[in-house]
């Protein structure tokens, strides 16, 4: 986290890979570098496959009710153009922070589910 509040994020990346390598459980930390995987600034870090797959892991180990990952597989299925699983999934993850009187992160995500819905095209979009 500190290479990550410091702006390093090829530091904080890096560190989270080795903490995955050790121990690969580890939900918080497959969470923080899905989410830095798939909405960097730096084009050059993002990578999206990764990002799906460590969010998707993460999701399965929560049992599917944590918002805040529900988030951040939403933000990765984005990066790879799947918006509508994005926003699908951002759905979802706003009603178990609605639930949850996690307001913050409910007013985020109905912002974000707009941009689903602006990019979202009738071949990807959720049936």
């Amino acid at each position: 986290m500190a290479f990550f509040k410091k702006g390093e994020t090829q530091g904080a990346i890096d560190s989270w890979e080795q903490s995955l390598a050790i121990a690969p459980a580890q939900l918080s930390v497959q969470n923080n570098l899905a989410w830095l995987l798939a909405t960097t600034p730096d084009p050059s870090l993002r990578n999206g496959p990764r990002a799906v797959a460590l969010a998707t892991q993460a999701n399965q180990i929560s049992g599917g009710g944590n918002p805040v990952i529900l988030h951040t597989l939403s933000a990765a299925y984005a990066e790879e153009r799947n918006y509508g699983l994005a926003l699908a999934t951002a759905r979802r993850a706003l009603q178990l922070a609605v639930e949850q009187k996690r307001d913050a992160l409910a007013a985020t995500l109905q912002k974000e589910i707009k941009l689903y819905e602006s990019s979202a095209t009738p071949a990807n979009a959720p049936r």
